[in-house]
């Protein structure tokens, strides 16, 4: 009981039952760290491979979990077709994202000036995301960031766009199902022309707009992945074909189109399995409240890591410098992101 007091007491705001989303993004998160201090080095063991989870993999399950929240907002009717619907979604992305991103980045200005040209075209860069192919100096994990704001800026009108072409009904989402399959299709034929516009490893919002998209498809057929999840054996069956697709991309070392297929399906069935477990509403115990926090400290363990690791401190100790992030994610999330999100409209 003391240990589930500790745990209530500490100040940071996480649900009381299963949120399957906010464990991967804590795992997630970690395996990041892991991967960018030496994990990739053991990919060369058989048996490592398969519990090795590479960065990019993390990244694109990252896109495909915010692509189903956002969806699952406007969709639902958190954030209304309208001017003020846009306004809101927008103001509470901006204070989602942009705060740990601007102390992260004025903290590693700070240890990197000497080496730094500050200019308009930096702080445009660095401050303000505006890039196409995403490369920051302050902090080289940020380009997700810049990615995943970018892909902000178009959701709304991916899903009220949508909608307003092909009506309220759910069948407007099996296009977009047309849509991720043709910008697939595309990246394996304009990859090998022009490698500034698309590759697989491409840092710019059309990198990962069809993993993003495929989140917010899954968010409108939340209601029929809830009745698939009534069957018998239906979260195992699901687990244990996710699990089967994780391994598979884990093992081969080669980006290609079958291991970028098998991402989406990675991503597609922990978002199934998030559905039906919230549906369900199981209570957490100490072990998954526990992943759970770390899971809220995500954002600020990813963002700290980067500036660490671009300034060579702790890098060769996982532990030390695991440790170190988790404080300073901690510290910023009182300080800077509780705050200022209970401004959120």
């Amino acid at each position: 009981m003391c240990l589930f007091k500790i745990l209530d007491n500490c100040m940071i705001n996480f649900p009381k039952r299963v949120d399957v989303l906010l464990i991967v993004r804590g795992l997630a998160s970690i395996s990041v760290i892991f991967w960018h201090l030496g994990g990739y080095l053991m990919r060369e063991d058989y048996l490592s491979s398969f519990f090795i989870v590479p960065g990019r993999l993390a990244v694109w399950l990252f896109f495909m979990m915010s692509g189903y929240l956002i969806g699952y907002g406007l969709i639902y009717g958190k954030y209304r077709e309208s001017w003020d619907g846009i306004r809101r979604f927008y103001f509470n992305r901006l204070l989602r994202i942009y705060p740990i991103f601007l102390v992260v980045s004025l903290v590693s200005l700070i240890l990197l000036y000497s080496d730094i040209t500050v200019n308009l075209g930096f702080i445009a860069q660095e401050f303000l995301m505006l890039q196409w192919r995403h490369d920051y100096q302050l902090n080289e994990v940020f380009w997700t960031l810049g990615v995943e704001a970018h892909l902000y800026l178009i959701a709304p009108f991916l899903v009220f766009g949508f909608q307003a072409i092909f009506g309220k009904s759910k069948k407007w989402l099996l296009y977009l199902i047309v849509l991720i399959l043709f910008w697939l299709y595309a990246q394996t034929h304009v990859a090998s022309y022009n490698k500034n516009l698309v590759d697989w490893d491409i840092r710019s919002f059309m990198g990962g707009i069809s993993h993003f998209t495929l989140g917010i498809m899954l968010a409108g057929y939340k209601d029929k992945i809830i009745q698939m999840g009534s069957k018998k054996f239906f979260i195992a069956f699901v687990s244990l074909l996710t699990l089967t697709f994780l391994m598979y991309f884990n093992h081969k070392n080669d980006l290609s189109f079958d291991k970028v297929i098998v991402s989406h399906l990675i991503g597609a069935g922990i978002i199934m399995l998030h559905v039906v477990v919230e549906s369900r509403a199981i209570k957490a115990g100490f072990g998954v409240k526990l992943l759970m926090i770390l899971g809220v400290l995500s954002y600020g363990i990813y963002a700290w890591h980067g500036l660490l690791t671009i300034n060579g401190i702790f890098v060769d100790n996982l532990l030390v410098h695991l440790a170190l992030c988790l404080i300073l994610a901690y510290t910023t999330y009182l300080l800077v992101e509780r705050p200022l999100l209970a401004f959120r409209l």
